[in-house]
């Protein structure tokens, strides 16, 4: 048995999804600017597919259905990013918010199920976490698609939003929206973009909320079993 395995649990499959995702993110920033940013993008992408599938293993009733998600979000976002179609573009982004958002519920049922506190949940709520503020931006990439005046730059430093732009800006306008940051470079400029925004708000306060609340209830009852 490996270090992982002893020491997180369920053979360390969310110290591998939390890696792939924290990945995708960091890295995602530093290639945006390059020839190949996209292509790099697709390719940490995809091992973030690979180890969310791994992740999710143990519901054998979402595996099948995740991975034929997963698999048609693969082929068709590169295949897009190939022949920079715009249908298969957004088709792509439909992909992504489905199978971003569908994985982090079946993790968050995980942990709502598990009887303790582990190593493993506290990894699998972070990825949770992260797993959402993804999911955010391929709905806000989406809805760009469709309206490209979804969001709009307010300053120099942030390139003009269009369908073109890097993924990572719609992850990152996500997370700032999860988090109420809200530093105001990147703006809602459609009602549907300022519902999704609030809404992305209202997600993220109650999902750390929730998930604290239900981490403090299980450490108290391990206290008293103890």
């Amino acid at each position: 048995m490996s270090f992982a395995s002893s020491f997180f649990g369920h053979s360390g499959r969310f110290i591998y999804l939390l890696g792939s995702l924290l990945g995708l993110l960091i890295a995602g920033a530093f290639v945006e600017h390059i020839r190949l940013g996209q292509v790099v993008f697709n390719i940490l992408l995809s091992v973030v597919l690979l180890s969310s599938i791994y992740a999710i293993s143990h519901d054998k009733r979402f595996v099948v259905a995740g991975s034929i998600i997963a698999a048609a979000m693969f082929f068709v976002s590169w295949i897009a990013q190939l022949f920079a179609s715009a249908p298969l573009g957004l088709l792509a982004s439909l992909l992504g918010f489905l199978y971003f958002q569908s994985t982090a519920a079946v993790i968050l049922i995980h942990i709502f199920k598990s009887p303790s506190i582990s190593i493993d949940e506290l990894l699998a709520a972070v990825s949770t976490y992260l797993l959402l503020g993804i999911a955010g931006g391929f709905i806000f990439r989406l809805l760009e698609f469709l309206d490209p005046n979804t969001l709009l730059a307010t300053n120099d430093v942030v390139p003009e939003m269009s369908t073109g732009t890097p993924m990572n800006l719609y992850i990152y306008y996500s997370f700032t929206c999860m988090t109420t940051l809200g530093f105001g470079d990147i703006v809602p400029g459609t009602p549907e973009a300022r519902v999704f925004s609030y809404l992305s708000a209202v997600v993220g306060q109650i999902f750390l909320t929730v998930l604290i609340a239900r981490f403090v209830g299980l450490h108290i009852s391990q206290v008293r079993r103890g």
